[in-house]
């Protein structure tokens, strides 16, 4: 009997919840908790956030990186432009927008009903991801104002952040970063996502100093190879940049074992031989696996960039002549790579 009246218990609970199903906002009893709680959670934070997801991952496929120049941390591009994956976020606002209305208990200035601050956050996060900063700002804010201490208050912070940079406000960034390093209780499960929109803030302020402190932070705090090849790519390019060959090598190396994506790869190889200093024995080495890499038909495309490398190692071994060469043939054979193809002329010039 026993057992029994145990398995009716979620069947009853069940006909409790539908009998519900306009359950008032204005009563806090366990039910009425459970209900909006549930509701809030499965119907409208659930499907809006596999929304997002989904419109997050076609802006990544869509984005297509410069190598030419510094790579950006998040392969997110112009996302006022990103017209097509403008539906999943409109969704993922409908959804969550429904569910405040519907099921926030706000009684005496309290929230009983847990789910409505990550509602927000999910509206916020559809603003930013279509591209209007200043209603994801506005929604980021309220959020920090209204839940004081909680995971979506935390990580109000870090999207309001994200969208001051996107905003090339980097005034109202600053202040938001000052306000944030004073948060002794911020959680240790947002370390990373904070690291990464910190360095995110430097780079794109042009302070390559302080992104290079939280790049290698990141690849710190980051222990799967694969999910920090992009950011040691980063640092690499920054090194190189300095002329801090040794360093860009490190970094190029650990980035080519972590990296999934070839082009990303290849161009990891390129700037590597980029940064070897020409007494290296390595150098000759170098040069002999670039020349193999012209008659493999898998990098026709890539023609361009490898004779663009090959002239640079020729300028570092100050051989003029082959350096003018390799750089017209770069310019030769560069098809769709237009930044490249500038680069070839300009080193020509």
């Amino acid at each position: 009997m026993r057992t029994k009246n145990r398995n009716r218990f979620p069947f009853v609970l069940g006909l409790i919840l539908i009998t519900l199903s306009s359950c008032s906002t204005k009563k806090k009893t366990w039910v009425h908790r459970q209900y909006h709680n549930t509701t809030a959670k499965y119907n409208g934070h659930y499907n809006g956030n596999e929304s997002i997801k989904k419109g997050v991952k076609k802006t990544h496929e869509n984005h297509k990186d410069d190598y030419t120049t510094i790579l950006p941390l998040y392969k997110t591009g112009d996302l006022k432009k990103a017209k097509k994956t403008h539906s999943y976020m409109d969704k993922a606002i409908q959804k969550g927008s429904v569910v405040i209305q519907r099921h926030s208990i706000k009684i005496k200035g309290k929230e009983y009903c847990k789910w409505i601050d990550d509602n927000y956050l999910l509206v916020g996060k559809g603003y930013f991801y279509k591209g209007e900063y200043e209603e994801a700002i506005k929604t980021f804010n309220f959020i920090k104002t209204e839940y004081k201490n909680t995971l979506p208050y935390f990580q109000s912070y870090l999207w309001l952040i994200r969208s001051y940079v996107e905003k090339k406000d980097f005034a109202s960034a600053r202040i938001v970063l000052k306000e944030l390093e004073k948060e002794r209780r911020f959680p240790k499960k947002l370390e990373k996502g904070k690291t990464k929109v910190i360095a995110d803030y430097y780079l794109q302020e042009k302070n390559f100093n302080e992104a290079l402190t939280q790049l290698i932070k990141l690849d710190q705090l980051i222990k799967r190879k694969r999910k920090k090849a992009r950011y040691n790519y980063i640092a690499a390019q920054i090194y190189q940049q300095e002329g801090r060959y040794e360093k860009a090598q490190k970094y190029y190396e650990q980035a080519i074992k972590g990296s999934t994506d070839y082009t990303m790869t290849f161009n990891a190889k390129m700037n590597l031989a980029r940064s070897l200093d020409p007494k290296e024995k390595d150098t000759q080495k170098m040069r002999e696996k670039l020349a193999k890499m012209t008659k493999d038909d898998k990098n026709r495309e890539y023609l361009d960039q490898i004779y663009y490398t090959l002239a640079e190692m020729d300028i570092k071994e100050q051989d003029t002549s082959s350096a003018v060469t390799n750089y017209l043939l770069s310019a030769k054979k560069s098809v769709e790579n237009n930044s490249q193809k500038a680069l070839s002329f300009l080193a020509l010039g």
